[in-house]
Formats: C-alpha cells, sequence, structure tokens
C-alpha cells in the first residue's frame, strides 16, 4: 500500500507566496496549487481520495474564495482535478465531511459574473462526472442554482449535471 504523501497545507502555501503578492492573488494562487498538486497516476485509490478529501477541506476551511480572482481558481482547479481523476479511470469516493466541503466551495459564495457562473457549473458538471455519489447530494443546490440562473449557457451546463446516468 502507498502512503499518501504530504500535501502542502493552504497556509504554508498562503505564506510562501504572500512574501510577494496582494492577498488576493496569494489565495487564488494558493487554491489553484492545492488542487494542481493531486497527482492520480502516482497514488493509489485510497490515497487518491485521501489527498482529495485533504485538499478540498484546506481550501473549503480558508474562506478566502470569496474574490472573483479566488472563485476563479476555485472552480477551474476543481474542474481541473475532477477530469484528471476521470481521464486517468480513477475512482474517488468521498466522505460526507468531504462532500460538504465541496458543496461549500460550489454553492457557498454568490456569484455575480456570468463567466464565473459558467465555471462552477462546468466544476459541478466534472465533480459529479468523476463522483457519481455528488449528483444525489448536489441535486437540491443544482435545482436551486438552476431556478435563479438567467444564463442559458449555464442553465444548460447544471441541466446536464442532474442528468447525468
Amino acid at each position: 500500500m502507498q502512503a499518501t504523501p504530504p500535501l502542502v497545507t493552504f497556509i504554508h502555501l498562503f505564506i510562501i507566496v504572500d512574501t510577494r503578492c496582494s492577498k488576493e492573488t496569494t489565495a487564488a494562487a494558493a487554491i489553484e496549487a492545492m488542487f494542481a498538486c493531486i497527482n492520480p497516476q502516482a497514488l493509489d485509490n485510497v490515497a487518491l481520495t485521501g489527498m482529495v478529501s485533504r485538499a478540498l477541506h484546506e481550501v473549503a476551511a480558508a474562506k478566502t474564495a470569496t474574490t472573483a480572482r479566488s472563485l476563479r481558481s476555485t472552480f477551474a482547479g476543481l474542474q481541473n482535478m475532477f477530469d484528471r481523476i476521470r481521464r486517468h479511470e480513477r475512482t474517488v469516493s468521498l466522505d460526507r465531511a468531504a462532500i460538504a466541503d465541496v458543496k461549500t466551495l460550489l454553492f457557498g459564495a454568490p456569484v455575480s459574473i456570468e463567466s464565473i457562473r459558467v465555471m462552477r457549473a462546468q466544476a459541478v458538471l466534472a465533480s459529479v462526472t468523476c463522483v457519481p455519489n455528488l449528483k444525489q447530494e448536489m441535486e437540491g443546490d443544482v435545482g436551486a442554482l438552476m431556478a435563479d440562473e438567467v444564463s442559458v449557457e449555464v442553465r444548460q451546463i447544471l441541466d446536464s449535471a442532474v442528468q447525468r446516468p
């Protein structure tokens, strides 16, 4: 069995990057790094699930993803991470805490910019495609987003997420 490699915490990344950048840029870079460092090829399913859960928890607990830049990094990071896992045909089964963290990241902050709402919808679709038990857990949240959404593109992507087999 392969041991889970250490995952740099959000706080460590924040301290490292913060010496030269604004807090907004620092938070966005740290979020991107947390999700980008997960390599599905290098880990067995148990270790992969552990790293994904830990990254989700670190980013959700930081509560810094409220600016447009941080929201873009969060949604793009989630989408890219879940797409990488799916492309490598890996399995991730999230526990209740990790599911709560995904929901916090995807549905916690209000998003007024349409391009960022598209990114969120794409992250929702990628997450339910990669982790099938998320679809049922997020149906109510996705339905609430769709009810208030004015963008046809965003509604179509969210509809694809809830219609996944």
